[in-house]
């Protein structure tokens, strides 16, 4: 059992860094675009057409 410590560190940290992942994936900024009606195309940034 001399190595519990550093075990429970590691599960720690482990835990600890997707902890963190989870709470900055969430804190992304992503737009959904619902229920809109165009004639033609509904662009969120650049549309190119040759």
């Amino acid at each position: 059992m001399e190595y519990l410590p550093q075990i429970l560190s590691f599960l720690g940290g482990l835990f600890t860094g997707w902890t963190l992942k989870v709470i900055v994936d969430r804190s992304k900024n992503s737009t959904t675009v619902k229920g809109n009606i165009a004639g033609g195309d509904i662009a969120g940034r650049d549309i190119k057409k040759k």
